[in-house]
C-alpha cells in the first residue's frame, strides 16, 4: 500500500534528521516536551540553522526538513517552521499515514499563529485531506476550542460556503458534532452562520438556457 511505502521512508531514511530538529528545539517526542521552548529561546533558531547547513547535502534534506514542518506545525513553533520554510521544507508536504498536511494539523492542534504563517507563505487554504476531503475550515469548525483556528481561516479568506465530497459547508460540519438533544460549538455555528449572511452561496447560472 502507497502509504507504508510512504511510512517506511519516513521511518528508515527521514527519521534521523527529523529526529535532529525535534531535539535541536527542544522537544523530545517520547517525552513530549515543552512547546514554547524555541520561541523563548533564541539560541534554539542558530542551532537549528546550523543543524540544517549541517546537513544540507544529504539526500533526504527536503524530505526530512519537510517532516519536520509538519512535526513543528502540530506543536505551534512558528520560529522552527519560518526557519525550515526558509530552507525548502515543502508546505504541502503530507504525512502518509492521515494524508494532512501542516495546515490541516495546525489546525487540529489550534494553532492559529502557525496558521497565519503557513497561509502567508503559500500554503492552500482550501486544500481538502486525501482521506475524507475536508477543509482547513471544516476542521476548524468541528471544534469549539479550534474557535481561534475558525477565526484565523475567516480572516485569512476561506471559502465559508465551499462543500465537501458529501455537499456539507463548513457550517454543517459544526452542526455535525451536536448530539440531538444538546447543542455544541454555538460560537463556531453563530460566526459560520454571520459568514454565511455576509457572503452568500452563488449559484452558478444555468448553461443550457432557452433564447
Amino acid at each position: 500500500m502507497p502509504f507504508l511505502h510512504g511510512f517506511r521512508r519516513i521511518i528508515y531514511e527521514y527519521q534521523p534528521l527529523v529526529n535532529a530538529v525535534m531535539r535541536v528545539v527542544g522537544i523530545e517526542e517520547k517525552e513530549g516536551g515543552n512547546e514554547s521552548s524555541l520561541e523563548e529561546d533564541s539560541s534554539r533558531c542558530s542551532s537549528l540553522v546550523a543543524l540544517l547547513e549541517q546537513e544540507s547535502q544529504s539526500e533526504v534534506f527536503l524530505e526530512g526538513i519537510s517532516y519536520a514542518l509538519f512535526k513543528v506545525a502540530e506543536r505551534g513553533l512558528v520560529n522552527a517552521a519560518n526557519i525550515l520554510l526558509r530552507y525548502g521544507a515543502d508546505i504541502n508536504f503530507e504525512y502518509p499515514v492521515s494524508y494532512y498536511n501542516p495546515l490541516h494539523i495546525a489546525v487540529l492542534r489550534n494553532r492559529p499563529n502557525m496558521v497565519r504563517l503557513l497561509v502567508g507563505h503559500g500554503a492552500d487554504i482550501e486544500k481538502r485531506d486525501r482521506i475524507h476531503e475536508s477543509s482547513p475550515l471544516d476542521l476548524a469548525s468541528e471544534e469549539s476550542e479550534r474557535l481561534p483556528c475558525l477565526i484565523t481561516l475567516l480572516e485569512l479568506g476561506a471559502d465559508v460556503n465551499a462543500k465537501d465530497k458529501h455537499g456539507k459547508t463548513p457550517l454543517l460540519h459544526a452542526l455535525a458534532s451536536s448530539d440531538g438533544l444538546t447543542v455544541h460549538n454555538t460560537e463556531n455555528i453563530q460566526l459560520l452562520l454571520k459568514r454565511a449572511v455576509e457572503k452568500p452561496y452563488k449559484q452558478e447560472p444555468p448553461t443550457n438556457y432557452l433564447l
